[in-house]
């Protein structure tokens, strides 16, 4: 029979746009071709390994292989290539294969993969692949094995073939995906050093609107879920009376970025402070693709601040120091906050592991053992930190560590973060020794006296006090309302703190006894029911409390019993007027 070239050609066209395949009897109908000569030309083309045929039932179904001949696979030129026959010998492979793995040619072609070191990478034998491949058709899969010092990642690709004289076997297309494995690992290190930052991090696109917020992001301004923000333009996230928002986003596209204090808006209306941190993110070649702001909550350490009347910090003290380590436990990453906080450089410091680190200083505590041994149980490590530097300096840090592992539970990274707490440790110190030494004057002043806070809440109560109320210290501090504690007052004169800041006008016409002078005010008046019923005259002063600015920060109230002296006041003046001898004027002291 001679071949028609023709003929094939039009029978492989037909196959390609009918890919569930067709009997000998419709290729003859569409073609117009003798059946006997549609019957040889599939013949011919099967046993080349250009169509492949399935039974059904009695119908004998042809359609075009998905099979590669081996004489077009070693054309490639940049993969690994590797044949084996139907009976796992190893036919051919390509240079770039022995290249690339630990073995010879002449040890290789012509033996079973059986005996070869490289059958087995991971937990998978080649030899299986093959087999696999031969029964299911053409598959893929990543493996990774060891090679010198580091692991390799293979992508794999195993394809039944056919040979020139038309037997079978598989061909393995290996291709190297470490770097891209490697960078899918980063870019996960840094999603999750994103997602679990102590800083709130947004990200908008070019016109303003929010593509992405992590968890600390959406808790600072009071939301529950992404979805509620997503979308959404930056705006929302700013009061309505509020210009800090178009100066930050103005800057950030004429200056490429803004950092400062500000104030934030919560969903709630409420306020908090923040330092904010706002930039254009730009590809490699300078083109910009998207803004990105980091926020952090000072709210707190603002609060510190004023209680404690502490002078401005420095913002950048305020940025959480972060470093990163890999699976093994080396650092990868660290930023200009850590390198600047423990005084290190980029080079000296990467690829070390945490406790190479930690070595530089005199001692750690807790010890980083203990660290290390609950990062293994529980993965994760939060509490404070006492470093002792060479130099003899100690700082402490509220120190976070996580473990970051993948969908298999096999550890990825371990990000750390530290905020250094050692000056507000010093105020701390410094106002529980000033609380001590105030507390001690108040106690032996001879007057009753006591003190509230801002909040109106009782902080100090001396024993001068105890003995004229009844009323012991601890029964009385923290609270507010002392009505019940002064009842023996009798509405005769009242709680002078509680009155401290009502207009001079209000006060006269409310409390004509009261007098003010200055920032005190002072009543003297008589009290019934004191001394057994035979009443006794009180004298009292009540001063504001003002820190260096200005801002009241609470009051003071003393308290003086003047019976005696208002009782020889009165009988000097019965002397003067003769209305008693000098005898008689002594006054009864009680």
């Amino acid at each position: 029979m001679i071949l028609d070239q023709e003929k094939i050609t039009r029978i492989k066209r037909l196959l390609k746009v009918r890919p569930k395949g067709l009997t000998i009897s419709d290729i003859s109908y569409n073609l117009k071709i003798n059946r006997n000569s549609v019957a040889k030309y599939l013949e011919i083309l099967l046993i080349t390994g250009q169509v492949e045929m399935k039974m059904y039932g009695n119908a004998k179904v042809y359609y075009l292989s998905h099979r590669v001949p081996i004489s077009s696979m070693l054309r490639f030129a940049n993969e690994l290539i590797l044949v084996l026959d139907e009976d796992m010998n190893v036919v051919e492979a390509n240079e770039n294969f022995f290249s690339y793995f630990p073995a010879k040619k002449e040890d290789l072609i012509g033996n079973p993969i059986s005996t070869s070191p490289i059958n087995t990478a991971d937990d998978f034998h080649i030899e299986d692949l093959a087999r696999d491949a031969i029964e299911s058709g053409e598959i893929s899969r990543e493996i990774s094995m060891i090679q010198g010092n580091g692991t390799k990642y293979l992508h794999v690709k195993v394809v039944p073939s056919v040979f020139d004289n038309g037997t079978k076997g598989t061909t393995f297309i290996f291709e190297d995906i470490t770097e891209k494995k490697e960078a899918e690992q980063a870019l996960l290190v840094k999603n999750f050093a994103l997602a679990s930052s102590l800083n709130g991090i947004g990200i908008a696109d070019l016109s303003g609107n929010i593509t992405y917020v992590n968890a600390s992001f959406l808790q600072m301004f009071g939301y529950d879920d992404e979805n509620e923000v997503l979308g959404k333009p930056i705006h929302i996230f700013a009061h309505e009376h509020d210009t800090k928002i178009p100066i930050i986003l103005d800057a950030v596209r004429d200056q490429g970025g803004w950092s400062g204090e500000a104030v934030g808006w919560k969903r709630d209306g409420s306020q908090f402070h923040a330092i904010i941190t706002a930039s254009m993110v730009r590809d490699s070649s300078g083109i910009p693709i998207c803004q990105m702001t980091s926020v952090l909550d000072i709210t707190e350490l603002k609060s510190h601040k004023e209680e404690l009347q502490l002078k401005d910090t420095a913002m950048a003290s305020l940025i959480s120091p972060i470093a990163i380590f890999n699976r093994e436990s080396n650092l990868i990453y660290a930023n200009d906050s850590f390198l600047t906080e423990f005084e290190l450089t980029e080079g000296e410091i990467k690829g070390k592991q945490p406790r190479d680190l930690f070595m530089q200083f005199v001692s750690l505590a807790p010890p980083y053992e203990e660290i290390e041994a609950r990062l293994k149980d529980e993965g994760k490590w939060n509490g404070e930190l006492r470093i002792t530097s060479r130099d003899g300096r100690q700082q402490y840090f509220v120190a976070s560590f996580h473990r970051a592992v993948d969908d298999r539970g096999n550890l990825m990274s371990t990000l750390a973060s530290f905020v250094n707490i050692t000056e507000l440790k010093s105020i701390e110190t410094a106002l529980k020794s000033a609380k001590q030494n105030l507390s001690e004057t108040i106690e032996f002043m001879p007057d009753p006296t006591f003190i509230i806070n801002r909040d109106h809440q009782v902080i100090a109560w001396n024993r001068a006090l105890e003995l004229m109320t009844g009323v012991k210290r601890e029964e009385v501090i923290g609270k507010e309302d002392l009505e019940e504690v002064f009842s023996f007052f009798q509405k005769e004169r009242p709680i002078l703190v509680n009155i401290l800041d009502i207009p001079p006008h209000e006060l006269a016409r409310k409390y004509p006894n009261v007098k003010r002078y200055g920032d005190s005010i002072f009543v003297e008046a008589f009290i019934p029911s004191m001394n057994d019923g035979n009443g006794a005259y009180l004298w009292g002063k009540a001063s504001s409390l003002v820190d260096n600015e200005g801002n009241i920060i609470g009051a003071i109230e003393s308290i003086r019993d003047i019976s005696a002296w208002k009782r020889a006041r009165e009988s000097l003046r019965k002397v003067d007027a003769g209305e008693t001898s000098p005898r008689s004027a002594i006054p009864d002291i009680y």
